[in-house]
Order: structure tokens, then C-alpha cells, then sequence
């Protein structure tokens, strides 16, 4: 099985507190294996395989995926379902995507359902192996493309015929590209496959002997990736998958359909995420210097740049962030020459949508000044997310205005369209935001998402989650996106990156703002 992580990054952007662990299942036997000539499969279906997914030791849901042969078609089908906690939430996330291709491993059609709110994304293709048509619908929001793979672009049945001729003997290296219509609908991305030494895993009390292959996935713009370790046993079974996500480990276990299916408790995904700074950063500082670095000593990308925040990636791959609360810029001034992304119509932002008009035509009021307008807009939101908790995934515009729900993401997103609307290039940005206490804890930085708006050739902060005072809270950015679809697989890839186990500490302190300010 090739494991196949949902966009759970974007869901962890706001959340907090930890449960405690589920009790282990007892040890059953692993599923036997089911031995085939992949030159020369069998009818029907085969390679039929389950796994139980964990993030930090909890069990949080199950992965099923099985071949099907057909005449000299295969199929595939891989359904993913997770429960997770969230304050006193529970978020559950679903996908299945299924396949069609010739025995020899090029693609003829997909089809994936994902649900991470209300209304599921729904994405079919059908080609030729080489170029597809491809649909997608989130409510009402319709997509279509005319879409021509590269060489090389793979799907599941086409990535286990490559997987299984290469083989698994320590150091073998190949590359190739992956297209996951959960993922990417319009895009395949480039990974690389490098096989490492056989080891040692004890699985529901089995010890058994398995090849560690690394896949390194890169994002479109090639800024960020996701790294996922599997190790494949004798019989070519990924028995056991593992990925970092937010200081935490996500992993799947090879398991039997009765182990996969039993009951879990939902974990808290989001405590695990919290960063203890160990120091005081005061609101009325005026600007604040901290230096970023990874555990793994990995680089860092390149954070974005705004009125109120500027990086320099450093020669050690670290970097240095320095945050402004003064109005001479911590950035200086970048025109965009092209602003349409900032303006554009897309599955979460459905700018066509009514209910959406009457919220910016309501929320931003009668001025015409911009800035006045997207403070209107900002205050707006705030108050029309009334129900203000953290059992949505991440929500279109759309569905946030018919449901008055959500947490971070929903409010970045809503108040993103509404700009729009009213004719303000927008964007979400998610980082990390400063809290000087949370459950008991001192100065933490948690995982967040915010709006900003470009005003004279500036990003602007318009936090409309936070909305206690003005915006004075110490927000540290670190992927900001349009939200197009493109866009939105990279963000997720470069936030993976910044969501790995970060140190961070203080380098400086500003001074206070000055009285009145």
C-alpha cells in the first residue's frame, strides 16, 4: 500500500489541549500475504490490504486499499477515514479515490470523493493516458480542464509495477511523478524514491524484517515537499508508514480488516503542535527578532514578506524573523505586477455565490476608503462566526456563510472572499500566532491562520479570528496562499516543512510603542 496523507496540515492551523492515549489493542496476527506475478496478476481482486493509522502513539483512523483486475484493466480503490480530537471537538475526515488503468500501468480514469467539511470535492478524469479531461465540484463552485501529463506521471497500479521492478536493494534511487486527484486535481508532482537498509519491526507482537524506502514528494513550485518513510517487507507489503506532521508523527501499521476497523478515540492533533517559547514578547514591544530552526537541521523556505514581517534565510538553513508592530514597514515595499491570483474565483472562494455579495456588500459598509473597508470586513466576520469551534476541517467561503461556524481557517477564508468581492486582492497565510497563556501554559505559540490584504504594494494583516483590541498579537507567517488549487497543493507541501519540530528563540526586543500609538 502507498500511503497517501490527506491535506490534514491545513485542518491543524487552530486547535489546542491534549486527551489521554487509547488503550492498545491486543496483538493478532498479521494478514497473510497474498503472493502474485505483478507481470501477470489475477483476476478479481488482489493485493487487498488494511492498515490502522496513528498520530502520536493514538489511534486515529484506518486505511483500506485493494487492486482489482478486470479483463486487462486494473483498478484500485483507497478509502482513508480519521477521527480527531480538537478541544472538545471532533473532526473527521474522510477520502476514497479509485483508478483505472491498463495492465501495463498508464491511466485511463479516477475518480476521488474528500470530505474536510460539509461538502465534499469531488474530482473525475477520463483520457487517454496522456491527456485528461478533468472535472471538480465543491458545492456549487465547477471546475473543468483540459489537462496533458509529462511522461512518467504515475497512478497507484502504475507506481506498484515501477516499485516492484526496481526492487527494493539498498540503495536504489528513482524518480518519477505521482498524480493523486485528493491532492492535486489538475497537477502531478515530482518524487524520488531512495531505498535504505533492511531492519528490524515489531508489529502486533511480530517481529519482522523490512527495507526502509524513503519518498520525497515536491511541490509544484518546488519550495517545499513532504517526506514519507514505508518500510516494505520480503513480500512487497508496505507493513508499516510513518510521516512528521506538526511535531508529531503520523504512522500506519499493516493490520487485519478487524484491527483496522475497531474503535478508536479521537486524539487531540493539535498539542502536540504547540511550541513553548520559553520567553515574554510583550504587545507593546515594538518589533521582536527570532531566530527559526529546524531539529533535523533541515533548511527552512523562505518565509513571506508583509508590512509587519520580514526573513532572511541564514547560511545554516535557519532563519531569522523580524516582526513589527510600527507602520515604517518590517518589509520593504514589493509591487506584485500581476494581481489577478489575489482576485480570482476558485473552489473556496466562490465569488459568484449571492449569499457571499450580500456579506461584503453588508460587512464593508458604504465607505470607499479600502483599508476602512477591510477593517469593516474584518469586524464583520468576527462577529458572524458565531459558533466559534474546531469540528470543520477547512470550509469554502460558501459553506461558512450558510453555517456561521468554524475556527481559523474559516475565518480566513470567509473574510479572503468577501476582499475579493469588494474588489481587495487577498490571501490566507498560516504560521504561528503568540499567546501569552494558554491552558495554564505561559507564552505559546500555536499553529494559526489569518487574511491579509495588499495595500500600497504591502501585505497587511487582518486577523479577524483574534479580533480582542486591535491586531497587536506577534504573528509569525510562514506559507501564504491565493487558494487556487495549484496553490493550495504547494501550500500544504511548504507548510509541511515549517510544521517538522522547530526551535525557537528569542533574539531581541524592541523598545515600547510609543504613547498614543
Amino acid at each position: 500500500m502507498k500511503p497517501r496523507y490527506f491535506i490534514l496540515s491545513i485542518g491543524l492551523a487552530c486547535g489546542v489541549t491534549l486527551r489521554g492515549f487509547a488503550q492498545a489493542a491486543a496483538p493478532a496476527a498479521l494478514p497473510l500475504p497474498a503472493a502474485y506475478d505483478f507481470h501477470n496478476p489475477p483476476q478479481g481482486i488482489f493485493d487487498d490490504e488494511w492498515m490502522e493509522v496513528f498520530m502520536a502513539g493514538q489511534k486515529i483512523g484506518y486505511a483500506h486499499e485493494f487492486f482489482r483486475r478486470e479483463g486487462d484493466r486494473i483498478f484500485s480503490e483507497q478509502h482513508q477515514s480519521m477521527r480527531l480530537g480538537r478541544l472538545d471537538s471532533v473532526l473527521e475526515i474522510s477520502s476514497v479515490v479509485q483508478t483505472e488503468e491498463t495492465l501495463a500501468g498508464e491511466a485511463r480514469s479516477f475518480h476521488s470523493v474528500s470530505q474536510l467539511a460539509s461538502a465534499p470535492t469531488v474530482v473525475d478524469g477520463h483520457g487517454d493516458g496522456k491527456t485528461f479531461t478533468i472535472s471538480m465540484q465543491t458545492g456549487n463552485y465547477q471546475e473543468q480542464k483540459q489537462v496533458t501529463f509529462p511522461p512518467g506521471t504515475l497512478l497507484p497500479w502504475g507506481e506498484e509495477r515501477l516499485a516492484r521492478t526496481k526492487g527494493f536493494a539498498p540503495g536504489i534511487v528513482y524518480d518519477f511523478l505521482t498524480y493523486d486527484p485528493s491532492d492535486n486535481p489538475f497537477e502531478a508532482l515530482p518524487a524520488k524514491v531512495t531505498v535504505g537498509a533492511r531492519e528490524k519491526l515489531e508489529i502486533s507482537g511480530t517481529s519482522i524484517e523490512a527495507a526502509r524506502v524513503n519518498t520525497h514528494v515536491t511541490s509544484t513550485n518546488g519550495s517545499g515537499g513532504m517526506d514519507t518513510l514505508s518500510w516494505v517487507d520480503a513480500e512487497n507489503r508496505t507493513i508499516r508508514a510513518s510521516m512528521p506532521m506538526g511535531g508529531m508523527s503520523m504512522e500506519m501499521d499493516i493490520a487485519t480488516k478487524e484491527q483496522a476497523l475497531a474503535d478508536f478515540l479521537p486524539k487531540d492533533i493539535f498539542a502536540g503542535s504547540l511550541i513553548p517559547l520559553g520567553q515574554i514578547l510583550p504587545d507593546d514591544a515594538t518589533t521582536v527578532t527570532l531566530r527559526l530552526t529546524r531539529k533535523d537541521k533541515q533548511p527552512l523556505p523562505v518565509p513571506p514578506e508583509s508590512l509587519s514581517e520580514h526573513g532572511d534565510v541564514l547560511p545554516d538553513g535557519s532563519v531569522r524573523l523580524t516582526l513589527s508592530h510600527l507602520n515604517n514597514q518590517a518589509a520593504p515595499a514589493k509591487p506584485i505586477k500581476d494581481l489577478s491570483p489575489y482576485l480570482a474565483r476558485n473552489s473556496f472562494l466562490d465569488l459568484n455565490d449571492p449569499a457571499l455579495h450580500r456579506l461584503a456588500t453588508i460587512g464593508g459598509g458604504t465607505d470607499t476608503d479600502p483599508q476602512t473597508v477591510a477593517r469593516n470586513l474584518r469586524k464583520y466576520v468576527a462577529d458572524y462566526i458565531t459558533q466559534k469551534d474546531l469540528s470543520v476541517g477547512f470550509a469554502t467561503a460558501s459553506e461558512t456563510a450558510q453555517s456561521h461556524e468554524g475556527d481559523c481557517t474559516e475565518h480566513a477564508v470567509l473574510l479572503a472572499a468577501l476582499g475579493r468581492i469588494r474588489g481587495l486582492p487577498t490571501r490566507v497565510v498560516a504560521g504561528l500566532v503568540y499567546l501569552p497563556e494558554y491552558e495554564g501554559k505561559p507564552d505559546i505559540l500555536g499553529f494559526h491562520m489569518w487574511t491579509q490584504f495588499y495595500f500600497n504594494n504591502r501585505w497587511v494583516d487582518y486577523d479577524s479570528a483574534i479580533i480582542d483590541g486591535d491586531q497587536q498579537h506577534w504573528r509569525l507567517g510562514f506559507v501564504a496562499t491565493d487558494l487556487n488549487d495549484i496553490s493550495l497543493s504547494d501550500f500544504t507541501m511548504e507548510l509541511m516543512s515549517w510544521m517538522a519540530e522547530l526551535n525557537i528563540s528569542v533574539e531581541s526586543v524592541g523598545p515600547s510603542m510609543p504613547a498614543g500609538k
